[in-house]
């Protein structure tokens, strides 16, 4: 499956015994979780399901005495919420690997000797490890960007120029942060930007910052999946644009 940036995750463990002629309960079962990276535990989440967390190691560790019976099972389930999608890559994949690390056929009150130590006349064994995988692929926005102008330019007076961004996928792009080149010889003209958003009204954008020839506008909006969002504003070209 996919997930967006921000969204909380809910993994489920589940150790389940077999049925079937010959089948016994399990007992004293260890069972772990690897956190991937990029994922943020809600740690409060683990300790409500009754495991301990190991922020080193990123390990998630449960244990059961039992027994668990025949056809039973035993369940944990915890939250994790993607991270920053700076620290993500078009090629990132949280695979999270769950572990039943070891289980027993026999309780240990019965595998101890009378005095607690374990029972030196017969060896017991220890069954695992068994895991499972689940992966989950972080869904990014994809935008697409159009600059147009309207008319010639001409010396002296404004021209009104339009950037069209399109979010084409399923996932919402968020505080968008807009930039512009202007050419050599052009200024911007104060108060001229206008935003529109997935085809509502244009009303007023404040100014950009300017550096040069740079003009950046920063958290313009959020854009929602399959929509567009239109940013106009003028310019002056001087004299020597002519030259461009």
């Amino acid at each position: 499956r996919t997930a967006d940036v921000d969204e909380t995750l809910t993994y489920t463990v589940t150790a389940t015994t077999a049925t079937g002629a010959g089948i016994s309960s399990a007992h004293d079962l260890t069972i772990t979780d690897v956190i991937p990276e990029g994922l943020v535990p809600d740690e409060a989440s683990i300790a409500a399901s009754g495991g301990s967390y190991v922020s080193g190691t990123r390990t998630i560790t449960w244990t059961v005495a039992g027994p668990v019976a025949p056809g039973g099972n035993v369940s944990f389930t915890y939250n994790a919420t993607v991270g920053d999608s700076a620290d993500l890559g078009a090629a990132t994949e949280f695979v999270n690997t769950a572990t039943l690390t070891s289980y027993h056929g026999v309780a240990q009150a019965e595998r101890d000797d009378h005095d607690g130590s374990p029972n030196p006349e017969r060896t017991y064994r220890s069954y695992g490890p068994l895991d499972d995988v689940v992966t989950v692929t972080p869904a990014f926005p994809e935008l697409a960007i159009a600059k147009t102008s309207q008319g010639d330019a001409t010396v002296g007076s404004p021209l009104t120029w339009t950037l069209t961004v399109n979010n084409d996928s399923t996932v919402a792009s968020a505080a968008l942060d807009l930039a512009d080149t202007l050419p050599d010889n052009w200024s911007y003209v104060a108060d001229s930007a206008t935003l529109s958003i997935g085809g509502g009204a244009a009303g007023p954008l404040t100014n950009p910052s300017i550096a040069g020839q740079d003009l950046t506008w920063t958290d313009i909006a959020d854009l929602a999946p399959n929509t567009s969002l239109v940013v106009t504003y003028q310019a002056t070209p001087a004299f020597d644009a002519r030259d461009n």
